[in-house]
């Protein structure tokens, strides 16, 4: 039982309800808070469930410690059938638990200065929507971004030597197709620069103001729009393919399946899409994954294969790339080592491929 989409109901709900101005906020009195603090405290206490607590008695004058033996038997035997269940009912009982703290807090700070209680809200709701923390773009400001970037991501040559080995890919989609290509999250334009070289009509989107200006300069064509908007905006079976590098990790379950099911439409028979991710499967690459602060989750392989294969792409494949250097690897030849070295210290990045048919 998933507690974030009740939490995030009673969010939307709260902020309805301030924007809307339909309750005039009045101060708590101090026993009035106290009070419900005191029965937070008391349903805090009583929100933990364990099966293995749950008290075991019969009041059978004759038969009662036998009963009682059978009942405790019965109990330990499918402690493990029910616990789970108690722990998502517990899971469940902190959420909302949490919630009733949050609101409680806040109707605590309007207590405190509620002259400037639409400001403070104003301030909060950014939060409770989650977007100036959630979206990739708008948490990534400009030159923040391009400055990480510039430090983490390498530099542009080594960028594009290691995008290169996808224009084979393209070129093949591009000949068959005659469309162009949509560069999802084209940050500093490596990948366009190499379409461009290869005379293949190309255009970038991203969101990040300082990185479409890069690219602008290099007189590459790149829009600064959501990734979804953008591959929404095209005509029905009018690209090659749709690439995105380093990009599905920053995004939710529902925006990657609403930008993969629609590209599966604005490809022409014959398109491509390419989507390239950090390789969880290499430690490595796993243990800086959170080196970029708008990463949301690692995505496995098989994961991102299946979603390609679920929508309705054909032909999918797994390609890996930007293997470590010897440098980092154990070694020796024994078989165990290469197993290591395939966990630890394997390739950093794969992408997954797939055709519309």
């Amino acid at each position: 039982m998933d507690g974030q989409p009740i939490e995030e109901a009673i969010k939307k709900d709260v902020e309805e309800i301030f924007n809307s101005k339909k309750i005039l906020c009045k101060p708590l009195s101090i026993n009035l808070s106290h009070e419900i603090r005191q029965d937070l405290d008391y349903l805090s206490y009583l929100a933990n469930l364990n099966a293995g607590k749950a008290p075991v008695i019969s009041h059978r004058p004759v038969f009662g410690k036998l009963i009682t033996y059978v009942k405790k038997f019965i109990a330990k035997a499918t402690f493990w059938i029910y616990q789970p269940l108690f722990e998502q009912i517990s899971n469940f009982n902190y959420t909302v638990i949490n919630i009733l703290n949050k609101l409680t807090a806040y109707l605590d700070m309007n207590d405190k200065d509620q002259l400037h209680a639409g400001h403070i809200f104003e301030e909060k709701s950014e939060v409770v929507n989650d977007k100036s923390v959630d979206n990739f773009e708008r948490a990534s400001i400009g030159w923040f971004y391009h400055a990480f970037e510039q430090k983490f991501r390498g530099s542009e040559e080594l960028i594009k030597n290691r995008q290169s080995i996808y224009i084979d890919y393209i070129r093949k989609a591009f000949k068959f197709t005659g469309g162009k290509v949509l560069d999802i999250g084209s940050g500093r334009g490596e990948f366009l620069e190499l379409l461009r070289d290869e005379g293949i009509p190309a255009i970038g989107v991203d969101l990040n103001e300082v990185m479409v200006r890069q690219c602008r300069d290099k007189g590459l064509i790149v829009e600064q729009r959501d990734a979804y908007d953008s591959i929404a905006a095209q005509d029905d079976q009018s690209l090659a393919a749709v690439t995105a590098f380093q990009v599905i990790e920053h995004l939710n379950p529902g925006e990657m399946w609403k930008i993969i099911s629609t590209a599966l439409v604005k490809l022409r028979p014959g398109g491509l899409i390419i989507l390239e991710t950090v390789n969880p499967e290499c430690l490595f690459a796993l243990s800086n994954f959170y080196l970029d602060l708008t990463h949301r989750k690692p995505i496995p392989p098989s994961t991102l294969k299946f979603l390609l294969e679920f929508v309705g792409f054909k032909n999918v494949e797994v390609r890996f790339s930007s293997l470590l250097p010897e440098k980092y690897r154990l070694k020796g030849n024994d078989s165990n080592i290469k197993k290591l070295n395939e966990i630890l210290f394997g390739w950093r990045d794969y992408a997954v491929l797939g055709w519309r048919r």
